[in-house]
């Protein structure tokens, strides 16, 4: 399984977030440049992180090692009289 760094899911987030408030931005028709506007379309806004899907994704990755692991045990077991 890929592991990714929570810096990558957190730099992902950041990006899309700036994104999303530099559409909104330029649909305005507004200065591209003018920061404390741009800032203004980013505070206050709620998203859905990516780091939730992340953490979500190597939870249900070591649970499954984890039961595959207990069922190998199992298994051994059943051939061992």
């Amino acid at each position: 399984m890929l592991q990714v760094s929570p810096y990558a899911v957190y730099l992902y987030d950041a990006v899309q977030v700036y994104l999303k408030a530099l559409s909104e931005v330029l649909n305005e028709g507004r200065d591209k440049f003018d920061g404390i506007y741009l800032i203004s379309k980013i505070l206050g806004k709620s998203f859905t992180s990516m780091i939730i899907f992340n953490l979500i994704s190597n939870s249900v990755h070591y649970n499954l090692k984890r039961r595959l692991l207990g069922e190998m045990k199992e298994m051994k077991n059943d051939f061992n009289y």
